[in-house]
């Protein structure tokens, strides 16, 4: 509704964008936002009022807050691409310098990481479609970790929520169930319950998911569903509000919802057992935790053979791409290491060459087992996941190489028992570490980079 300006799309990686607004200063040019989806959650705040937006890319969420009346919004970008080049430079002057303003700061880095730190409390924290498919260029789209969508995460947000604060996330309807999900976890965690802080919103293929720290109030929902009926949108659940009857998008293939069944974001929210309905459920839809933050992986161990090499790319089969890299990397191995000690002769089976072969293997897998928990974990402690990258390989690798330097003193008549007493040591460290690492932390998150810096190269 009403004139929108001329846009540019910045494309990330060819497979998400973002719009970047040509923006006078003058808020009217761009009321238009007040008729957008995913600005619905700011219909309910009373301004003045403060605002997180995780992800503001071209900025358009940032402008829909202070079209509402936002007396201050923040936002944290974790591409510092669009935050220091795009939007404080090359596209300043035609965004308005809406990344300069006084009343927007910006902050580079990590979302949940930036939430965990900030001892701020917020009226409004949306994240519009926070993330993107560049993974699809790799066919693995569904194995991709993203620590903004676990309970984790939710209760981080609920905790940076004033009294009267709404989490809004906009997302695909067909992925958007599970936010649900997690909502529910997060407000069992506190002893709330759930189904009178939620409601979701759809148009297309798009639903707004609201999430508030407090019950709506009967004045709040009818206000919701005046202005969800005006823009002609779909109210898939507000409390006290008939859910409609036909069954929302969300991916399920062939499978249909019980004769009269209402949608499945409000069969799930108004479930009398929630174990009971993700076990009937034909996706997986489980919350997802710091320890299992693959949001996008919805097929059930059950199904995964068939899943993995079927009609969809996009958002099935990082299964496919997973089993055909080992597919292949199989072949390799063969072909390249098994294969040339076959033609020279040598024997495999029960030699001395196999016992290496499988100890050196074993070996590797386990180091990369490590290592990988061990980068996943350190992400939300640094921030970003290239501080992650860069600082657990390199202290990885620096304390292997002073391991195995030292382990030239070790006599020869001692190597096997120090040998066993090192991976036993190992293998108990990894246990301990389940444990003892998500407390440290937490305890460390709040500290300057170079200390969470020194802190985890100290741990790894």
């Amino acid at each position: 509704a009403g004139p929108m300006p001329e846009s540019r799309f910045m494309d990330i990686d060819s497979a998400a964008s973002t719009p970047i607004l040509r923006f006078s200063g003058d808020l009217a040019s761009v009321a238009y936002l007040r008729s957008e989806l995913t600005a619905l959650a700011y219909h309910l705040a009373e301004p003045p009022f403060s605002a997180l937006v995780i992800g503001p890319g071209g900025g358009r969420d940032l402008l829909s807050a202070l079209v509402f009346g936002a007396s201050r919004v923040d936002g944290v970008e974790i591409n510092p691409i669009i935050a220091l080049d795009v939007m404080s430079r090359r596209f300043l002057a035609y965004s308005g310098r809406l990344y300069t303003r006084p009343d927007v700061r910006i902050a580079v880095e990590d979302g949940r990481s930036f939430v965990r730190r900030s001892p701020e409390r917020y009226d409004v924290i949306q994240a519009s479609l926070v993330d993107t498919w560049a993974a699809t260029a790799a066919g693995a789209y569904t194995l991709t970790e993203n620590s903004l969508y676990t309970v984790e995460a939710f209760d981080d947000y609920l905790e940076h929520l004033s009294d009267r604060g709404l989490l809004t996330i906009t997302r695909w309807t067909l992925d958007g169930v599970r936010l649900v999900s997690l909502a529910q976890e997060a407000c069992a965690r506190r002893g709330w319950t759930s189904a009178d802080r939620i409601a979701v919103v759809q148009y297309g293929k798009v639903a707004t998911f609201i999430l508030k720290r407090t019950p709506f109030t009967s004045a709040e929902v009818r206000h919701l569903q005046q202005v969800s009926e005006a823009l002609k949108f779909t109210v898939l659940y507000a409390p006290g509000l008939a859910a409609p009857r036909t069954r929302a998008s969300t991916g399920a293939g062939d499978w249909e919802a019980p004769q009269g069944a209402s949608n499945d974001y409000a069969r799930l929210i108004l479930a009398d057992d929630r174990q009971t309905f993700y076990a009937g459920y034909p996706l997986d839809i489980t919350p997802t935790t710091d320890d299992r933050p693959f949001f996008f992986h919805t097929t059930k161990l059950k199904d995964q053979a068939s899943v993995a090499f079927g009609r969809t790319m996009l958002f099935g089969n990082g299964l496919s791409a997973l089993m055909t890299l080992m597919g292949i990397s199989t072949a390799l191995v063969v072909a390249f290491i098994l294969g040339p000690m076959a033609l020279s002769g040598r024997a495999l089976l029960g030699s001395g060459w196999s016992r290496s072969l499988a100890y050196f293997g074993v070996l590797g897998a386990a180091f990369m087992l490590v290592e990988v928990a061990l980068l996943q974990r350190f992400v939300l402690l640094l921030g970003h996941p290239v501080y992650s990258l860069t600082v657990t390989l390199f202290s990885l690798l620096l304390g292997t190489g002073v391991g195995s330097y030292l382990s030239r003193r070790i006599p020869e008549d001692r190597v096997r028992s120090r040998l066993l007493a090192a991976l036993v040591a190992v293998a108990l460290l990894g246990v301990v570490a389940i444990v003892a690492l998500p407390p440290i932390i937490r305890a460390a998150i709040a500290v300057s980079l170079a200390a969470r810096i020194a802190i985890a190269t100290a741990l790894l």
